[in-house]
């Protein structure tokens, strides 16, 4: 009888796992592009006029919240598990422009220039749903333009020149300059709950 050779059969198995560790990170990664997505299409449903207003605006704000555990969670894993690849930094770039650079500058221009006070005539209306969706495709082109240098960087981690143990942060990382409109959405939220209105921040 013909025994298989256990460490061939080891050595597979082995190679198995290794390949499904490769996956992990990109699971967080997945799940950082569905809460974008998601956050996309709540913005869109508010403007669409599909139910209540506000819940769609907060449940994409929160979205974005969810999102950035997961953006810290897959490089760590990655790191972690020594299964950091090129494909991983990239659909993270890209994970990372969706959710951090598209979903917030849609929230922002919506939920800060679209839900405007009726007392405002349509002239004036126009040019600043005009003027905001300009201020926020500046933000979206600042976020994805910080991605790129990135990306193209050969020091990612630069030494802090005036502390060399300790890392620093060139420019503001896109997860926490996502952050900005989400506070000024939720303080809305709660003020239309307390009898105002989505443009009551007017």
């Amino acid at each position: 009888m013909n025994h298989p050779n256990v460490a061939l059969v080891r050595a597979r198995a082995q190679a198995r796992l290794r390949r499904g560790m490769f996956l992990l990170p990109s699971l967080f990664t997945v799940g950082n592009i569905a809460a974008g997505y998601f956050s996309i299409t709540q913005t869109m449903a508010a403007i669409a006029g599909a139910g209540d207003v506000r819940t769609h605006l907060d449940w994409a704000a929160i979205a974005i919240l969810i999102a950035i555990p997961l953006d810290s969670l897959d490089g760590r894993i990655a790191r972690m598990t020594n299964t950091c690849s090129e494909f991983g930094k990239e659909l993270d770039s890209l994970a990372d422009a969706i959710t951090f650079g598209v979903a917030p500058s849609l929230l922002a221009l919506i939920w800060g220039f679209h839900f405007l006070p009726d007392s405002i005539t349509p002239q004036l209306h126009e040019h600043l749903l005009q003027a905001g969706a300009f201020i926020c495709f500046l933000f979206l082109i600042g976020g994805v333009s910080r991605l790129a240098r990135f990306n193209i960087s050969h020091d990612a981690q630069p030494r802090n020149p005036g502390r060399p143990g300790r890392k620093y942060f060139v420019g503001m990382p896109i997860p926490a300059a996502a952050g900005w409109p989400l506070p000024s959405t939720f303080a809305t939220a709660i003020r239309t709950r307390l009898g105002g209105s989505p443009s009551s921040g007017w």
